[in-house]
């Protein structure tokens, strides 16, 4: 049993405490014993119900008929009231009056009977004037405007300092008061009101606050919260309607197409490990270049070998994110916010909020990858140049005739046919019966018929939620199902989690969670690349049929005998005995204690234990090829083999232990009118240990000599190690510590401040102290235009400007300023002994990378918001950025990373949102513009040719990721073949590359491989209870490399681009393509120039219709139980298409190096709420 299964069994622990702790909720806000309870949940006559009050407290109810109808319909429900509460929650608003005639009888009157002696106080809903002099006990009820009770409100009596609180139904009571006393009710968002008990009538309405922070919204940086009128930062705010408006089971899809100023990436160029969303850009070359994530309040690590793909969270678990774009909006998060910060705030219950119950189910069906998309040459075409590189002798050392060579590389159908024939092995007719036949045949036929499906993406989320006076709630279960559109490929998610906040006391709040997440990954899907376009994977009957992969076909054919194992590669057999599977486990439990000191001051500490784990396991069965091949290589002349005939097992276990904790005081004085001061100051500790371990069994873990070297079977000229150590470990501690500081300051609702200090550090930084801490700081200013008693535009409610100023930092993960030394596992050949050797340097002025960003921006809304929105221009000056240096080679390095490098970068994001109509139905548009640049200002290693057209090394004064080719220079009028330039002189190809003649200035650089000019334009359109959506996506100012012919591909592999139609084939054909002839010989560098030079660089500037929703709101008001609930039916159509693009290739930018387009997808949904 794997570690991972071990722990499945805490799900029914965990689902049992998270049982008991819901139906512990019940308890919290009930009235003391001794009280007669009373429960009604009915909608029926007065008679009716009182008649159930008598059943269950044995109370009698005496009225006149004429006074009161016993047959008006009343609507109500009581849970285990204290039948005095019922009483006044029953008869409030009716004009009836009620009072003990003892204490088992109860009189109901239209008039006032307390006066005539009864010396039960009467509780109504209009009382009757007590005399002033006489002491009186009231209960009154507390509603808002729409009439629903206010649970929780303060009621203090002015003169005798008396106080209590309305219950779970708004009432409260007060004993012995006077009543020409005053009380004053109050709850928060709403307006004060102080009363003299002797003139309230019926129950006591609050009004709403009317303030200006209506309308807006509140966003949160992990360490605050603020109101957007109160911000001074640049930030980006999605909520919960925009996040689930589309339906990726992965929440990072759903973020890059809506968030301002977050953008994907080209798939085509970049430094490895280049992360594949961006806010506002770059900000460094080798360090870390993935954004922070935040997930309720602290970083969020995931094992994955892909950082932040956000894998582990639900979008359904999701009520909002910020994205945090400048300094003074990123600083809080210190030395790892330089490339922006993104903060994900999960849902949670409310206080006195009833239970809510919400369910999102969801089924996606995506279409089959369009295989014809693929710009290839068509098995005819394929078949005739193959012939044509025959006729030119380009195949002739693969003859048996023509030997020159020891190893038996794959080589195509059609040509293993044209050598046995010209051999005489078969006939001729009988070649060109075969090769018609394949030409005939395409494979993509095959592989859309055994290796391609539609994928499916099933999900269901439920949550139930709410809350009482003094705690509330939040517990989600969740489960998505994926299978690709390649067969073989699945991946199952089921995530749990829990929220709670309890506050015992006015002073004292606790809060704790818990999220648990479960992943199941198969990767068995067959790789369907390397295929000629003619292959057959089966017979007419459907039996599996063999082609050639890593050996000739004529050599495995005559290679079979009982030494050696099958050696044919058969894909339709692969699929069967393919067991690729990953299991991952994330657990998040955290907590928080926030506590009153004093007036003003609170106290609050919070605290995080995040455990992941990933167990991969990689089965090769010994009837997959990669077994039998493995054991065929090893064979010895005399049947021998090393390697034990079995099944070959690859494990790899990694563990991620995270803990963060943070404690924080906050001082807050409010004074005046809309004067504030809120200082925060705290410390943060956060620790990473990562181990990850991997291993090799062979058979029956039979003792394997890894050091010896042999001569492999199918290539003579190599000899080899067998892979595979038998273990290898891999371990990390990363530790930090933080101090800061925030200082907010609002003055008189239209000046506003905020000022950031933080000291970070680190244990993987120089000795010096001044290299292993970073001071970083930010400042912001605002200005409320529109408060000031100049301001006089009457049809725009809200202008504000703000402004700031700051440092942000970042590193690099896997470097130190201590040298690193590499333990091997695998033992040397001479020694048969494992070594170490140092791999990186020692740098002990290592330290932090540093981002200075200056941002001014300004906010609108009209009234009625009917246009509203925020435009901001940055610029951001980064240095001591970590890039390699170039050292004496007597040191015994070349190189050495240090902080050696500069960039700067500029853009502007704009945001609108306006209501275009309202009547007869409601237009409303979403719109987003951004711009972003940046530019290489320093750099230690100067860039070689070779970097710069395969994208691996900056240039100064170009933007990071550009993309350069070689200058063309036409084709060659006699032979067809490239040409280009050395200086103003046009030459053929193998001399431009050749030597120093090429330099780096040389080459034409065309431009960006991102986007320089993005965003989206979201329309939507409601007309009753349907409303349809459109998102138009678009990017412009950046290139890209497309495809395009290379003979060597076509001559070794068989694949031929279909620009091969195009290639030059006689004199004068160079006046109408740029595509080169055929060669006279096998020359790869001929392709790459060609490939690499400006006639393949296209524009990549295109506008998207990214996806269509239609939504319907079931009518359910008519349903009485049902008056409160809501059924949302949707429909999504997503990645539709392109609308228009730049390049007349027809070719979509964002579909990698085999242009083959996203497929669409159709979602089917329903989201019920009770």
């Amino acid at each position: 049993m794997s570690t991972l299964a071990r722990e499945l069994f805490l799900v029914p622990k965990l689902a049992g405490a998270i049982i008991l702790l819901l139906l512990s909720f019940k308890t919290y806000g009930q009235t003391g014993p001794g009280e007669r309870l009373v429960t009604i949940k009915v909608t029926n006559t007065l008679k009716v119900v009182l008649d159930s009050i008598e059943a269950q407290t044995k109370l009698r109810f005496n009225y006149n008929h004429r006074e009161v109808n016993p047959k008006r319909i009343v609507i109500t429900s009581f849970d285990n009231m204290p039948v005095q509460k019922a009483l006044i929650h029953l008869f409030n608003g009716t004009g009836l009056y009620w009072d003990y005639l003892d204490d088992n009888k109860v009189r109901i009157s239209k008039k006032d009977k307390t006066q005539e002696g009864s010396s039960i106080p009467q509780t109504t809903a209009d009382p009757p004037k007590a005399p002033s002099d006489r002491l009186v006990e009231v209960t009154h009820k507390v509603i808002d405007e729409e009439n629903c009770p206010i649970i929780g409100a303060s009621v203090i009596t002015k003169k005798t300092r008396k106080a209590t609180t309305t219950d779970n139904f708004g009432i409260f009571s007060l004993k012995d008061v006077m009543p020409t006393e005053k009380v004053r009710i109050s709850y928060m968002g709403y307006e004060t009101r102080e009363v003299t008990i002797k003139d309230i009538r019926n129950e006591i309405r609050l009004a709403k606050k009317i303030n200006t922070l209506k309308g807006f919204e509140v966003s949160s940086d992990g360490y605050q919260e603020k109101h957007e009128l109160e911000e001074t930062r640049s930030i980006g705010k999605l909520d919960n309607k925009l996040i689930n408006r589309t339906t990726s089971a992965n929440l990072l899809d759903r973020i890059i197409n809506t968030a301002p100023g977050v953008a994907n990436t080209s798939p085509d160029a970049g430094i490895p490990g280049r992360t594949p969303f961006s806010i506002r850009g770059n900000s460094t070359i080798y360090g870390n270049q993935y954004p922070l994530i935040i997930i309720d309040n602290f970083p969020y690590n995931e094992i994955s070998t892909v950082p932040v793909f956000l894998n582990y969270l639900s979008p359904d678990d999701v009520e909002s994110i910020t994205i945090l774009r400048d300094a003074a909006a990123a600083a809080i998060w210190g030395a790892r916010s330089s490339n922006g910060v993104m903060v994900i705030k999960t849902k949670k219950g409310d206080y006195n909020q009833p239970m809510r119950i919400l369910l999102n189910a969801s089924l996606t069906i995506g279409e089959r990858p369009d295989l014809s998309s693929i710009p290839q040459t068509s098995p005819e075409t394929t078949v005739e140049a193959q012939q044509v590189l025959f006729n030119k002798g380009l195949y002739n050392r693969y003859d048996d005739v023509y030997p020159d060579m020891q190893a038996f590389p794959a080589l195509p159908e059609v040509v293993e046919l044209l050598l046995a024939a010209r051999k005489g092995s078969i006939s001729q007719a009988d070649a060109a019966e075969k090769i018609a036949a394949y030409a005939k045949h395409d494979v993509r036929d095959d592989l859309n018929k055994y290796f391609l499906q539609n994928s499916v993406n099933r999900q269901y989320a439920l949550s139930i939620s709410g809350g009482r006076k003094r705690m509330h709630y939040f517990s989600s279960i969740g489960y998505n199902k994926s299978t690709s559109s390649a067969k073989g490929d699945e991946s199952e998610r089921f995530t749990f989690r829990f929220d709670n906040s309890f506050n015992p006391s006015s002073k004292l709040g606790i809060t704790t969670y818990i999220a648990y997440t479960q992943l199941y990954t198969s990767r068995n899907a067959i790789p369907i690349g390397g295929m000629m376009p003619y292959s057959m994977l089966a017979d007419a009957a459907g039996n599996s049929l063999a082609i050639p992969h890593e050996y000739r076909m004529a050599y495995v054919d005559t290679a079979r005998y009982p030494s050696l194992m099958d050696w044919r590669y058969k894909p339709l057999d692969e699929q069967q005995f393919r067991d690729d599977k990953m299991e991952e486990l994330d657990i998040r439990l955290g907590g928080a204690i926030k506590y009153t000191l004093l007036k003003g001051f609170t106290l609050d500490t919070r605290f995080q234990y995040q455990r992941s784990t990933g167990d991969t396991r990689i089965l090769n069965n010994i009837h997959t090829f990669y077994t039998r091949n493995l054991i065929n290589q090893f064979k010895g002349e005399d049947s021998s083999s090393p390697i034990p005939s079995g099944d070959v097992l690859d494990q790899t276990f990694a563990i991620e232990n995270t803990i963060n904790l943070r404690s924080q005081l906050t001082y807050q004085k409010i004074w005046g009118k809309n004067n504030e001061l809120d200082v925060k100051a705290g410390v943060e500790l956060s620790e990473t240990q990562f181990n990850r371990t991997s291993s090799r069994q062979y058979g029956a873990n039979n003792w394997i000599d890894f050091s010896k070297q042999y001569k492999l079977r199918g290539n003579q000229n190599i000899t080899d190690q067998i892979p595979g150590a038998q273990t290898a470990d891999i371990s990390t501690i990363n530790r930090f510590i933080s101090y800061y500081a925030i200082l907010s300051q609002e003055l008189e609702g239209k000046y506003f401040a905020d000022v950031t200090v933080r000291q970070d550090g680190a244990n993987f930084f120089g000795v010096k102290a001044n290299n292993q801490l970073i001071p970083l700081w930010s400042v912001g200013l605002g200005w409320n235009i529109s408060k000031e008693d100049f301001y006089d535009i009457q049809w725009l409610d809200l202008l504000k400007i703000r402004t700031s100023y700051g440092y942000t930092g970042n590193m690099k993960n896997d470097i130190s300023s201590h040298a690193i030394m590499e333990y091997s596992y695998d033992p040397q050949s001479l020694t048969g002994l494992r070594s170490a050797s140092i791999t990186t340097p020692p740098n002990p002025y290592l330290k932090w990378e540093r981002s200075a960003i200056i941002n001014i921006g300004i906010d609108f809304k009209s009234k009625g918001k009917r246009i509203e929105g925020s435009a901001d221009w940055y610029f951001r000056d980064v240095k001591d950025l970590i890039s390699p240096i170039s050292i004496e080679t007597t040191s015994g390095f070349s190189q050495y990373l240090g902080n050696a490098a500069t960039m700067k970068g500029k853009g502007i994001d704009i945001t609108l949102k306006t209501i275009n109509i309202k009547i007869p139905f409601i237009w409303t548009t979403m719109a987003t513009f951004s711009y972003n640049t940046d530019k290489v200002t320093g750099h230690n290693m100067p860039p070689t040719v070779a970097n710069l057209l395969f994208g691996t090394s900056p240039n100064i004064g170009k933007p990071l990721y550009g993309i350069y080719s070689y200058k063309w220079g036409g084709l060659d009028s006699i032979s067809g073949g490239p040409q280009g330039y050395v200086g103003n002189t046009i030459l053929p190809y193998n001399f431009v590359m050749n030597g120093s003649n090429t330099k780096p200035e040389d080459l034409v650089y065309h431009g960006p491989s991102n986007p320089k000019f993005f965003g989206y334009v979201l329309n939507s359109f409601t007309w009753k209870r349907f409303t349809l959506s459109c998102n138009i996506l678009y990017r412009f100012d950046y290139y890209f490399r497309r495809q395009s012919l290379s003979y060597s591909s076509l001559l070794m592999n068989g694949y031929g681009h279909s620009d091969y139609i195009y290639r030059w084939q006689k004199p004068g054909d160079e006046l109408i393509t740029n595509v080169p002839s055929m060669p006279t010989m096998f020359t790869p560098s001929r392709d790459n120039f060609y490939q690499r030079s400006e006639v393949t660089v296209e524009k990549a500037d295109h506008i998207r219709l990214q996806d269509i929703r239609i939504d319907y709101l079931l009518p359910l008001r008519r349903i009485n139980k049902l008056a409160k609930s809501t059924v949302n039916l949707y429909f999504l159509a997503n990645n539709m298409g392109i609308i228009w693009r730049a390049n007349k290739y027809n070719i979509d930018p964002a579909s990698g190096e085999n242009n083959m387009p996203v497929p669409r997808n159709y979602t089917l949904g329903a989201n019920i709420k009770f």
